[in-house]
């Protein structure tokens, strides 16, 4: 209250104004109840009973937040995961010449990735990259699994949407206890994407990004098989992070060193258009929806369509999985899920759409007892539908949970990274960057240094309060970056006084220049008066100083300015007080004196 009256009193002895101070009513931003856990920008959440991590920022970043908000989680998975390699035979050793291969064919980013989670998560890096590369080790033959997926669109489809339908089955057991996990990235680098996979699992078997993009991959067995090659799962990860269209997905797949045998089902919701490609360790075949080169007896093409199960089409490639090339003969497993599907789409041509998607998976023999996990994307509206197995029951028998756009890529925390020009810097809340829950109110201080005054903010500035404003708010909607601009003072800031002391470097002056700094530029009313102040002043200092004999009557006027900066910057709250007192009857004495002595209009020479 006293700092008030004081600055109060100085800048009424400098100026008269008027001026209004607006009400500003601020929103409150609820938490979500759906939120569960948060560590940095990750957060964890419950939608709709579907597990959704939500990771953002440095490989290493994403990596800790995944493994600090899931650690028991992922310790117990990655647990399960080697002992499983060892139960089918596979000795630790024999595992870690495995990763030894395959781990230079690795981008680094996914490796500060898998150090991050194995940080986060309290485990070995080595037992977290063995959970990686599983699938590549054991190469899964015949038998292993009974994969499923297609994609429509446009005359397809009841609303011309692009579907995409995955199951990700197996004919062995279920796992004991729910794995799956819906994790969405937003990577310094690349596109903001969602991995449908489990806990531990960074890279990627089913998924979709934000540009519309989808896979879900299917294992197809083939002699031509290595581990001199990028790891299956994050090489369909790089795809997705950096693909924006099926072209650049396309290549990315064909132009990575490989492992193993796999049948991509890719889906571009926002080009409309799909393609599976076929590979194994060298040999990458490309077909197209609706594309003729798939009327090889006994398949056959349909327009608009793709569907893969778990062998080639492509004969070349077929040639090294089985003979002969007929799947009808020793590959009943697959072929039967085959006819199945193109025989599902074939009869609902045009009238598909994400409910008979779903339907389409939970149809023998497309969904196998083994059925871990299905889904159903929509990406032309950016959603999906998930169903995950729990020990005892299929995913196909189970719910299908539908996590919408805003379920996926609306973000509930977000960035504020502040800065500053030279001259000043931000006190409230602070420089560098900061996290928010979406829609909070941020209170921001911008304090200049002697000699300085703020100007302006500067960047995302669409929600700040009043951009002018050095003691401002800003609402956090999205990530936002601002900047602090100062600018120096004219010499001696002060002009009146300057003209007055004749010198910028009197003491007067500088107690004048600590007494704004410290009062008058930290709220809004008396540092818009302070703006004012340097607009108009400069021509009354001009004519002080073009007549001098107005210097010891302006120097006398100051006196009770300077006296009351130098109370309220160098003496204690209680003297504060009673000095104020005094100096107040003598502003008002002053200011009398000076109205009556310009009322007689005096000559000055």
């Amino acid at each position: 209250m006293l700092k008030k009256i004081v600055s109060g009193t100085v800048l009424t002895l400098l100026l008269i104004i008027i001026v209004t101070l607006p009400c500003n009513i601020q929103p409150v931003k609820a938490e979500p109840s759906n939120v569960t856990a948060t560590y940095g920008s990750g957060y964890l959440e419950d939608v709709n009973g579907a597990l959704v991590l939500h990771v953002k920022g440095s490989p290493y970043e994403m990596g800790y937040q995944n493994g600090f908000l899931l650690k028991d989680s992922i310790q117990a998975r990655i647990q399960y995961q080697i002992q499983e390699m060892i139960d089918m035979g596979y000795s630790y050793e024999y595992l870690l010449n495995c990763a030894q291969a395959m781990e230079p064919h690795i981008p680094q980013e996914y490796v500060q990735e898998m150090q991050g989670l194995a940080d986060g998560a309290n485990m070995n890096y080595t037992d977290v990259l063995l959970a990686q590369i599983e699938g590549d080790i054991i190469f899964y033959g015949p038998g292993w699994t009974g994969c499923s997926g297609f994609v429509v669109f446009g005359n397809a489809t009841r609303d011309g949407h692009l579907y995409h339908g995955r199951s990700l089955d197996g004919v062995f057991s279920l796992s004991p206890e729910p794995i799956d996990l819906v994790t969405v990235y937003e990577p310094e680098n690349g596109n903001v994407f969602v991995n449908v996979g489990w806990f531990g699992a960074i890279g990627v078997l089913t998924g979709m990004n934000k540009e519309g993009i989808t896979v879900g991959n299917k294992l197809s067995s083939s002699t031509d098989k290595t581990l001199d090659g990028m790891p299956a799962l994050f090489m369909l990860r790089k795809m997705l992070q950096y693909s924006n269209n099926l072209t650049e997905a396309i290549d990315i797949i064909c132009q990575t060193d490989r492992t193993f045998g796999l049948n991509i089902v890719l889906g571009d919701g926002k080009n409309f258009n799909a393609c599976v490609i076929e590979i194994s360790a060298n040999y990458c075949k490309l077909f197209w929806a609706g594309d003729p080169a798939e009327d090889i007896e006994p398949h056959y093409s349909i327009p608009n369509t793709v569907r893969r199960t778990n062998h080639y089409v492509d004969p070349e490639l077929a040639a090294i999985q089985r003979s002969p090339y007929d799947p009808r003969v020793g590959w009943e497993w697959s072929w039967d899920r085959y006819e199945k599907l193109s025989q599902l789409i074939e009869d609902n041509y045009g009238n598909i759409d994400a409910e008979m998607s779903i339907e389409f998976l939970r149809t023998l023999p497309v969904a196998c007892p083994g059925n871990h996990q299905s889904v159903v994307f929509d990406s032309t509206n950016l959603e999906l539908w998930v169903a995950n197995a729990n020990s005892t029951t299929p995913a196909y028998l189970r719910e299908f949970i539908y996590l919408s756009y805003d379920d996926l890529f609306s973000e509930y925390l977000v960035d504020l990274t502040i800065s500053s020009t030279a001259g000043g810097n931000v006190t409230t809340p602070g420089e560098g960057t900061s996290i928010y829950e979406k829609g909070t109110v941020v209170d921001l201080v911008a304090t200049p240094d002697a000699g300085y005054h703020f100007d302006n903010w500067t960047g995302n500035v669409s929600t700040i309060a009043d951009v002018e404003d050095a003691t401002t708010t800003i609402t956090m909607q999205d990530d936002y970056s601002i900047t602090a601009n100062f600018e120096a003072d004219a010499p001696g800031g002060c002009f009146i006084a300057t003209a007055a002391y004749g010198t910028p470097m009197a003491e007067e002056i500088e107690i004048l220049r600590e007494f704004r700094d410290e009062y008058l530029l930290t709220n809004p009313l008396e540092k818009g008066l302070v703006e004012f102040y340097y607009k108009v002043s400069p021509p009354v200092a001009e004519f002080i100083t073009e007549h001098p004999s107005l210097k010891p009557i302006v120097r006398a006027g100051l006196v009770p300015a300077v006296a009351m900066s130098t109370v309220a910057v160098n003496t204690s709250p209680a003297d504060k007080t009673v000095i104020v007192g005094l100096l107040v009857l003598v502003s008002v004495a002053l200011v009398l004196w000076a109205t009556r002595r310009r009322g007689r209009g005096p000559e000055y020479t």
